[in-house]
């Protein structure tokens, strides 16, 4: 699996996540991720296990979940903006269970890195604490408002219920602020004059 992807006419990166974007459907991108996630999981003594529940080589459901000693943390929780229902979500299937999750934090508010969060807070016994700047909180609301009266009533993820229950759970970090959680250590730095660049979280960990 980690052969060029010749099928490529530029000639992928020869890594795991070339190969994603070959698997059209969801049953076999599924497969996909469950073989990334056993490679990742053989990894043995004090290095963190890297799983990416959806995001690889496509534009969508940004999720990655990161495991190290007896802490998990999710990275982003987006939705796939060209899919609906069920098939824009990240691959949760692949989570053991969300109950053992002890952090999201999510890096900004575009879809595809948080329009999957008031469904994983509010469909799951996910119990952990959710993370994001203030900036994130305030326009992740009004564009997944906006998200929800885009979807089809058969194939909605969440109403606006879910969507206020959501946002009363997530905590904020201020720019230059580092708060320490769980051992944990997060620290948001503004890295450009824009709004949407300036509001990623970096992660360190003791």
């Amino acid at each position: 699996i980690y052969r060029p992807c010749f099928r490529c006419p530029q000639n992928c990166v020869p890594t795991v996540h070339t190969f994603e974007h070959h698997f059209h459907n969801r049953t076999d991108k599924f497969a996909l991720y469950q073989i990334i996630g056993t490679m990742a999981a053989n990894v043995a003594g004090e290095e963190m296990i890297i799983r990416p529940l959806g995001g690889g080589q496509e534009v969508g459901r940004s999720c990655i979940l990161l495991k190290y000693r007896e802490r998990q943390i999710m990275l982003d929780c987006g939705a796939h903006p060209g899919r609906e229902g069920n098939d824009s979500l990240p691959f949760f299937d692949l989570i053991d269970n969300p109950e053992e999750i002890d952090l999201i934090l999510i890096t900004h508010f575009h879809i595809d890195h948080v329009a999957a969060l008031p469904y994983f807070t509010e469909k799951t016994n996910f119990r952990g604490k959710v993370l994001m700047t203030h900036a994130t909180k305030a326009v992740m609301k009004i564009l997944l408002s906006d998200n929800i009266k885009l979807q089809s009533r058969s194939n909605m993820l969440y109403n606006e219920q879910d969507l206020q229950n959501c946002v009363e759970k997530i905590d904020t970090i201020d720019f230059h602020q580092t708060i320490d959680f769980k051992g944990i250590k997060v620290s948001s730095l503004g890295i450009s004059r824009r709004t949407y660049s300036c509001i990623h979280v970096f992660l360190t960990t003791n």
